[in-house]
C-alpha cells in the first residue's frame, strides 16, 4: 500500500522546534521553485476529511427488542452502527446462506440504512472470517456503476450451536444519494501537470469515484470526481489524487512515503541515545560469515575465532546509506570472539544506527507475534528492510525531495527509513539520529503492519488501512505498547533527553478540531483511548497484565478495522466473551470510560461511579486498639490511590459516610510470618479506621493520568484522578492471632 505522512510529520516538527516558523526560516509549504499550497494542505490532511460526520445515539423506541444499541449518522439520517441481541435475532442455519440472508435484511431495511440491494458491490474479501466463530460481510456501494469513495456496509454475524446469527451492522454508506451523471473525462497530463505544478509527473492510473463531503448545514454534498496515481520518473514517489469533476478542485491527496519524526532504539540503546540508556541484548538472528545465524538467544556454534556478522535475518535486514545513498548490500563488520566464549558488541565497535536499526527490527517483531500470528501478518515471515544515516533531499516533496536533509525518519512499502544527526540549512532545529531512538522505528514499523491489516482495500495504491489518521495512531500506539512508555521522541532534538514529539497520555478527543487536524495530532485521538485503556487495566491487574490485554485487544482488531472511529466498536466486540451484545463484556466499563475521554463511543458513556471489581486489591489488620479502631494495610497491583467508605458502592467520595484515603506505605521491612508474603508488591497503604463488624465497606481503586491537554504542547502535563475499580469487604470475621498472613481476600 502507498501512502505519504513525510511532509506532514516534519510540518509539525518545526511546530514544535520553533514554536512557529519565523520570518527568516523556510517554510516547508515555500520549499523549492514551484511550491503548491492548496496541494500540500490536502497532503497533510488524513482520509477521514472525506467522511467527517458525528454519529448520535439513536432512538431505539420504535424498534423490537432484538436491538440494543443503535447510533445514527447526524449527517444523513442512517443507521450507523447497530448491536443486536443475538439470543433475540433470526437465525441462518448454515454459513452458506449469510450472503442471501443479508440481502433480506438490508432489502427490508434499506429506508433506514439508506441504501439499495442494487447499490451493494461485492468483492474477494467481502466475506472474512475473522475467526471460527465470527465472519465479516462487507459490502460497498456504487451509483451508476461508479463506486463511491469510503462508503460500505458490513454485517458481523456469530456461530451458536444451532446456526449463525447477525450481531452488529455498521454501516458507512453515506445515506440517499441524488447525483446526475456527467461526463466524467480525465485531466490529460499537461493539465495534470498544471494543477500540481509537478513539471515531469506521469499519469499511471485513472478512475472515477463519487466522493460525499459536508456542506455547512451539516448534510452530505456528492461530487463526481477523478482518482489518479500519478508518479515523478527516476523516484520513489507517487501521489493518489481525488479531484473534483465540479471545479477539479482537490478534494484528497495522498502519497505512497509515510514520514515521521519520533524516535527509535537499538541494540544497546533501551530506549534513546538521549538517555544514554544502553544495556546489551542477545544478538538476536544475526549472520555470522557466510552460512551461520545466531538463535533468538543470540548463541551460535562459530567453528573460527573471528567472522563478520551482516545485519540481515528472517526479521529483516539493515542498510547504511553513509557513503552511498543508493547502497542496498546489507552492513556487516568484522569481530574477534572473546576467548571465555562471552562476547560483547559495543557501540564503538560498529556503526551505533545500524546497530540499533537491526535490534529495533528484532525487538518490534518479537513483541508484535505475541498478538499476531505470521499468516495474520505476512510481514512476520517477510521481515524489512531498514536503511540508516540516510541525508534526505531538501527540495519539496511536489519536486521528488524529501523537504529535509536530517529531521525525519519515513515508511515506504518495502523499507523503512532513518536520517542521520544534523542541523537543517536555513532553519534553526538540530536533530538526532532517528535510528538511534527505539519508539521512531516502532512508529515506522508500524506503517508496514497497517499495510496488511484491516478488511477493505485501498482501490488507488492497493493498501489496507486507508484512514491516515488511524495508520498515524497505529504507528504510535504500537510504539507506546512496546515500549510502554506514552511519550515518544526522546532524542529527536538533537540530546533533548526531555522534550517529546507526542504524547499519548493526552486529552484529545474526535472529531479533530481545525487546529488538529493535521494527521499525526488526529492521530493522537486513537493513540490516547487505547494508553487511557492500559492505563486503567494497570490499576486493576497490574502493569505486566495490563500490557497484556491492552496489546491483545488492540492488535486483534486492527484484523477488521480500518478506522479509528470503529475501533470502540471492534475492541468490545473482541472484549465479548459470550457473543452477546446485550450483556456487558468484562471490562466494558474501562473500555468505554477509555474512548470515552476521546469523544469515540458516539455519545454514549458509563456513568461516572462506573467500576470494575478490582479483585487484586487486599486488606489486612495490622493492629486492633482498645478504642475501637484497627489500623488497616491495604495493597493493590497498580493503583495511585485507595479509597474506603461504609457499604457496598461503586465508588467512594469525600461526602461518603465512613469516607478516608489510605496513606502511603513506603516500610521495606516484611512485616508477616508463613508464607504469604503480603508486603512484597508496590502499592501498600495503611489508615487508622473505627469499624462495625455489621457493616459493609468498599475499597475504590484510583489510577492518575498525567495527561498533555494540549496535543501542540506534549510537556505540558496535568494530573486527572478517575475511579476505576471497587471491592467491597465485612469485618465480621477476622484474625487477630500473631500470625499477621491472614488477611480479608
Amino acid at each position: 500500500m502507498s501512502r505519504n505522512i513525510f511532509t506532514i510529520l516534519t510540518l509539525g516538527v518545526l511546530g514544535y522546534a520553533c514554536e512557529r516558523p519565523s520570518q527568516t526560516t523556510r517554510n516547508p509549504l515555500t520549499f523549492g521553485d514551484h511550491s503548491n499550497a492548496e496541494f500540500q494542505k490536502m497532503l497533510e490532511l488524513s482520509s477521514n476529511a472525506l467522511i467527517p460526520s458525528l454519529h448520535s445515539e439513536g432512538n431505539r423506541l420504535n424498534l423490537d427488542s432484538k436491538v440494543v444499541d443503535l447510533t445514527i449518522d447526524n449527517a444523513s439520517g442512517s443507521w450507523a452502527w447497530v448491536t443486536f441481541d443475538t439470543q433475540r435475532q433470526e437465525r441462518v442455519e448454515k454459513e452458506e446462506g449469510i450472503k442471501e440472508w443479508s440481502y433480506s435484511f438490508i432489502r427490508n431495511n434499506s429506508a433506514n440504512l439508506g441504501v439499495e440491494v442494487s447499490e451493494l458491490l461485492e468483492s474477494e474479501e467481502s466475506l472474512v472470517r475473522a475467526s471460527v466463530d465470527q465472519i465479516y460481510l462487507t459490502y460497498y456501494r456504487q451509483i451508476n456503476n461508479v463506486r463511491v469513495k469510503n462508503a460500505f456496509t458490513q454485517m458481523i454475524f456469530v456461530r451458536m450451536e444451532d446456526g449463525w446469527y447477525l450481531r452488529e451492522l455498521i454501516n458507512n454508506s453515506f445515506g440517499r444519494i441524488q447525483i446526475e451523471t456527467p461526463p466524467i473525462v480525465p485531466l490529460s497530463t499537461d493539465e495534470i501537470r498544471a494543477k500540481t505544478t509537478m513539471d515531469n509527473v506521469v499519469i499511471q492510473k485513472t478512475s472515477p469515484s463519487i466522493v460525499a463531503k459536508l456542506n455547512p448545514n451539516g448534510a452530505y454534498d456528492f461530487h463526481y470526481a477523478m482518482d489518479y496515481v500519478v508518479e515523478i520518473p527516476g523516484t520513489e514517489r507517487q501521489y493518489a489524487i481525488t479531484l473534483s469533476d465540479r471545479d477539479q478542485s482537490y478534494l484528497q491527496v495522498l502519497s505512497n512515503v509515510n514520514h515521521i519524526n519520533q524516535e527509535i532504539k537499538v541494540e544497546t540503546y533501551k530506549v534513546s541515545y538521549a538517555l544514554k540508556d544502553q544495556y546489551p541484548v542477545p544478538f538476536s538472528f544475526v549472520q555470522i560469515g557466510p552460512n551461520l545465524s545466531a538463535n533468538e538467544k543470540g548463541i551460535v556454534d562459530a567453528p573460527n575465532s573471528t567472522a563478520t556478522l551482516t545485519l540481515q535475518s528472517t526479521r529483516g535486514r539493515v542498510v547504511d546509506l553513509t557513503a552511498n545513498r543508493t547502497n542496498t548490500v546489507p552492513y556487516s563488520f568484522p569481530i574477534t570472539f572473546a576467548p571465555n566464549g562471552k562476547t560483547t558488541v559495543t557501540l564503538t565497535q560498529a556503526d551505533p544506527a545500524a546497530l540499533n536499526g537491526y535490534m529495533g527490527l528484532i525487538e518490534v517483531d518479537r513483541w508484535v507475534r505475541q498478538f499476531l500470528s505470521p499468516n495474520e501478518l505476512p510481514l512476520l515471515n517477510t521481515g524489512i528492510l531498514s536503511r540508516v544515516n540516510g541525508v534526505g533531499n531538501p527540495r519539496s516533496p511536489q519536486q521528488g525531495g524529501d523537504g529535509f536533509m536530517y529531521c525525519n525518519a519515513y515508511y515506504i512499502p518495502g523499507s523503512l527509513n532513518f536520517f542521520q544527526a544534523g542541523t537543517e540549512p536555513g532553519a534553526n532545529l538540530s536533530c538526532g539520529n532517528t535510528a538511534l531512538i527505539k519508539d521512531v522505528m516502532y512508529h515506522e514499523w508500524g506503517h508496514a503492519l497497517d499495510d496488511q491489516l484491516g478488511i477493505m482495500t485501498d482501490p488507488q495504491f492497493g493498501g489496507k488501512i486507508t484512514d491516515r489518521a488511524f495508520s498515524e495512531g497505529i504507528g504510535d500506539i504500537n510504539a507506546n505498547l512496546a515500549s510502554s512508555i506514552s511519550g515518544l521522541g526522546l532524542g529527536f532534538f538533537l540530546n533533548d533527553a526531555n522534550r517529546v514529539l507526542r504524547d499519548a497520555n493526552n486529552a484529545i478527543k474526535h472529531p479533530p478540531t481545525a487546529d488538529f487536524a493535521e494527521i499525526h495530532l488526529a492521530g493522537q485521538i486513537i493513540s490516547g483511548a487505547f494508553w487511557d485503556l492500559f492505563q486503567y487495566t494497570r490499576t486493576i491487574l497490574g502493569p505486566e497484565e495490563a500490557i497484556q490485554l491492552t496489546s491483545k485487544l488492540f492488535y486483534r482488531h486492527l484484523i477488521t478495522t480500518d478506522r479509528y472511529v470503529d475501533s470502540y466498536q471492534s475492541v468490545l466486540r473482541l472484549d465479548d466473551n459470550d457473543n452477546n451484545p446485550a450483556t456487558p463484556s468484562p471490562n466494558q466499563c474501562i473500555i468505554n470510560k477509555a474512548f470515552a475521554n476521546h469523544g469515540l463511543t458516539a455519545g454514549m458513556l458509563e456513568p461516572a461511579d462506573c467500576t470494575v471489581k478490582d479483585s487484586g486489591i487486599k486488606l489486612r489488620f495490622d493492629t486492633e486498639f482498645s478504642d475501637g479502631t484497627v489500623q488497616v494495610i491495604a495493597s493493590s497491583m497498580g493503583a495511585e490511590k485507595l479509597l474506603i467508605c461504609e457499604g457496598k458502592v461503586s465508588n467512594c467520595t469525600s461526602s461518603s459516610p465512613g469516607y478516608a484515603e489510605f496513606s502511603s506505605y513506603k516500610e521495606d521491612k516484611v512485616l508477616v510470618q508463613g508464607p504469604k508474603l503480603f508486603f512484597n508488591s508496590p502499592g501498600e497503604r495503611s489508615v487508622r479506621l473505627k469499624v462495625d463488624p455489621s457493616k459493609t465497606y468498599t475499597v475504590v481503586s484510583v489510577n492518575k493520568r498525567n495527561l498533555a491537554l494540549n496535543p501542540l504542547q506534549p510537556n505540558v502535563k496535568s494530573d486527572v484522578f478517575t475511579a476505576v475499580g471497587a471491592k467491597s469487604f465485612t469485618f465480621s470475621k477476622r484474625d487477630s492471632s500473631a500470625d499477621l498472613s491472614k488477611t480479608l481476600k
